[in-house]
């Protein structure tokens, strides 16, 4: 692939590219050498575009977002990002929403979002399993969280620490919750779990 020279817009950088910008796709990082078969179809690569603040890694076939990143906001990860480091956005106070994708399902590293104390919303798409030790630990203002019927995993404390946490619902038919989970929830009183959960 030739480098990109598309100028990007104000906060944002060129991250790589993709086959499909709402699915998972195929990515690719800047400059990258692959083997070309012929197909009755074009081959569209589309240039992925992510906010400054965050700390990037392009290579291969993979896009990750690397520890030390911050944003103010709400942040969409697009499912083109397929990996996301340890502590990646910890003790990012000004973070205050996540809409994680599909993309993400097998990517996620430990305390990702841990002591990120103005996060008050954690979005998670159909296809993500698990989320992983500390992953939330300390959220203070995060109130609700929906885990879909393709979850199966919390880690160890994943929410522990998060005091506002008041409701929790699983839609999964099994699923199993690491030890100290949900330490520290003193304002957790609704817990929905699907009728069929199994363990």
């Amino acid at each position: 692939l030739p480098a990109c020279t598309f100028a990007a817009a104000s906060g944002m950088q060129f991250a790589g590219w993709t086959t499909d910008l709402s699915g998972p796709g195929t990515t690719f990082a800047d400059e990258a050498v692959f083997d070309l078969t012929p197909t009755a179809s074009p081959l569209i690569l589309h240039a992925v575009w992510l906010p400054t603040s965050l700390m990037l890694s392009a290579s291969g076939h993979s896009i990750g977002i690397l520890q030390g990143s911050s944003y103010a906001g709400d942040l969409d990860i697009p499912n083109c990002v397929t990996w996301i480091q340890d502590a990646a956005f910890a003790s990012c106070t000004t973070l205050t929403g996540v809409h994680i994708r599909a993309g993400l399902a097998s990517g996620l590293g430990t305390t990702v979002f841990y002591g990120c104390t103005g996060l008050s919303s954690l979005e998670l798409d159909e296809g993500i399993a698990s989320l992983p030790r500390q992953f939330c630990d300390g959220c203070t203002t995060l109130a609700e969280v929906e885990l879909p019927a393709s979850f199966r995993s919390l880690g160890l404390s994943t929410f522990s620490g998060c005091s506002s946490l008041a409701k929790v619902v699983f839609k999964g038919e099994t699923a199993t919750i690491g030890e100290s989970a949900f330490l520290r929830c003193k304002g957790l009183t609704d817990l929905e779990l699907h009728e069929g959960l199994l363990s």
